[in-house]
């Protein structure tokens, strides 16, 4: 009888020493409160304690399903990054070959221009030519006579 006695005690004493160690939560520190109480039995005790698991279960079970639902979430976010960053990639390199194509046609405009001012330099030259030729052509050509008939 003794023996069972010092063990309760020491199981008593253990369990005080071990929710101790533990301030953040205020249910266990209701429990320690009651073991260290003379008037409260070890069976109220346990059954605190057993609620406490319970409940600690149950709220288990309610973190596991939000993170469940937070990681489907996430996945579902980084879904869409994948494909936004995936579109704005497509869209500058849109970019980018439309302004490469601008830029050519900005060449080949110029150059075309260079032509146009080419060839209406050729064609000033070739009139200013032709006035010349023709002067000549009607200083040399005898002066025509008009015949009646």
């Amino acid at each position: 009888m003794l023996q069972l006695t010092s063990n309760a005690r020491a199981v008593k004493s253990r369990a005080i020493a071990a929710l101790q160690q533990n301030k953040g939560d205020f249910r266990l520190n209701l429990i320690a409160l009651a073991l260290k109480g003379k008037k409260v039995s070890f069976a109220k005790v346990l059954t605190m304690v057993d609620n406490m698991v319970k409940l600690l279960n149950s709220e288990q079970v309610n973190d596991n399903d939000k993170k469940e639902y937070c990681e489907r979430l996430i996945d579902q976010t980084e879904d869409k990054v994948k494909e936004l960053e995936l579109k704005v990639s497509d869209l500058a390199k849109a970019v980018a070959d439309a302004k490469e194509g601008v830029a050519t046609l900005a060449e080949e405009i110029e150059a075309l221009g260079d032509c146009i001012s080419s060839l209406d330099q050729q064609v000033a030259e070739a009139t200013e030519q032709r006035k010349e030729e023709h002067a000549e052509a009607t200083k040399l050509s005898p002066p025509t006579t008009q015949r009646n008939i």
